[in-house]
């Protein structure tokens, strides 16, 4: 390559030989540890009803990050229920509808207040609440999905779906 001022000067940016593609490098190992989330993600649906038998075991899993999904009827009893026994966490309630209109406009806003540590509450029509969990647990990447199951002795908890414990990057051997 040749200077402008010279036709017969090369230019002191040219580099001699064949060009060099870029490199491009992985990340260090320490780097994905230093990326990976404050903790586990945990989505509770709750349908109508739910609320008062199970308000303990929400407010044990609220000291995390939760994600609360119930019914219209329940809101109430539930919002009124966690102020009582977390007088000091930050709630923030959005009612939810189905499709990715509300999705692609709200997940970033429920990923943040995941993330500064507010307990999101979506309320939602009593048929759409699964398919709402669904659609958050899998683009907020959580861990787990939790019901409520009745007994003849009460109602608790019940894992519903909970995710491989893989890191997101490894590849999984085939046997």
């Amino acid at each position: 390559m040749l200077d402008r001022r010279s036709a017969k000067r090369p230019s002191p940016c040219a580099v001699p030989g064949p060009y060099r593609g870029p490199v491009f490098r992985e990340p260090e190992s320490a780097w994905w540890d230093t990326q990976e989330e404050a903790g586990p993600v945990t989505v509770v649906v709750l349908n109508d009803g739910d609320a008062a038998r199970v308000l303990d075991g929400i407010a044990e899993l609220a000291e995390g990050r939760l994600l609360l999904v119930v019914g219209w009827a329940d809101a109430d009893t539930l919002i009124t229920g966690l102020s009582r026994l977390l007088p000091r966490r930050r709630m923030m309630v959005l009612p939810a509808h189905h499709g990715a209109d509300w999705l692609r406009g709200n997940v970033a806003i429920v990923a943040g207040s995941l993330f500064d540590g507010v307990l999101p509450i979506l309320v939602a029509h009593t048929a759409a609440l699964p398919v709402i969990a669904a659609d958050l647990s899998s683009r907020l990447h959580a861990d787990r999905v939790l019901r409520i199951r009745h007994t003849p002795f009460g109602a608790g908890l019940l894992p519903v779906w909970r995710r491989e414990t893989l890191h997101p990057y490894a590849e999984r051997s085939v046997n």
